[in-house]
């Protein structure tokens, strides 16, 4: 995914922790990724179909205007919305600012010892204490990446991805000649891969999740709210 592969280079060029996992990554891509998928195969054709132009021989399946709103939109408002989440929550939560984060590159458990007792007056005298600190800190800044981005792909981007020519309110998923439930089970069966996921001891320490706030996922949803209304 584009919004996974800008944790990458933010890693890489500003010094960014990675903030989405290897494993996390791949929970995405194999199984919170496969139902919403599967569910876009049972759509029925669009009500005005026949009405459309032929397309020529020169046309493309995968052309500028689909790549632009798989990146330049829909990738770049995933990637907004996820790293907006992830820096607002290290900020609430673990007093980092982005001042800290950015160009921290293997500092940031310094910086981060450094904010607990400055905001607040923590004081973690030993090298385990910072690091058992600072690793539950860091792969819960990594879990709200982790959720933001499944969230934004089963609101936005798969009820966009349901068609190009109409907009979601003439593309309902409850809609006589439009209706795709499987759509809602899809949601409802990524979601709770997630939960599992974030909220299950186990597999906390397996894939170095960790349980968060439950209001806090509201957040995406607000901020793909407040970004698409800008774009």
């Amino acid at each position: 995914c584009f919004d996974e592969l800008i944790s990458v280079l933010l890693s890489i060029f500003l010094g960014v922790p990675q903030n989405i996992s290897s494993f996390q990554m791949l929970i995405i891509s194999l199984f919170t990724d496969v139902a919403p998928s599967l569910s876009l195969m049972m759509e029925k054709e669009e009500v005005d179909l026949l009405k459309q132009p032929p397309k020529s021989k020169k046309d493309h399946l995968v052309d500028w205007k689909f790549l632009l709103h798989a990146y330049a939109y829909m990738g770049i408002l995933i990637v907004i919305v996820s790293q907006t989440s992830f820096f607002l929550y290290m900020f609430i939560f673990y007093g980092l600012g982005p001042q800290h984060i950015f160009l921290s590159f293997d500092q940031l458990p310094n910086r981060y010892n450094q904010t607990q007792f400055e905001r607040f007056n923590v004081t973690l005298r030993t090298s385990e204490e910072l690091t058992t600190s600072y690793n539950n800190a860091f792969y819960s800044g990594q879990t709200i990446t982790f959720a933001s981005i499944i969230i934004c792909q089963l609101v936005a981007n798969l009820l966009t991805t349901r068609t190009h020519l109409r907009s979601f309110f003439q593309q309902t998923i409850w809609g006589k000649k439009t209706r795709n439930l499987f759509i809602i089970l899809a949601q409802f069966v990524s979601f709770l891969i997630m939960i599992i996921i974030i909220y299950t001891p186990p597999l906390n320490s397996l894939f170095n999740s960790r349980s968060i706030e439950f209001y806090f996922r509201f957040l995406p949803m607000a901020l793909i709210y407040i970004f698409s209304r800008r774009t």
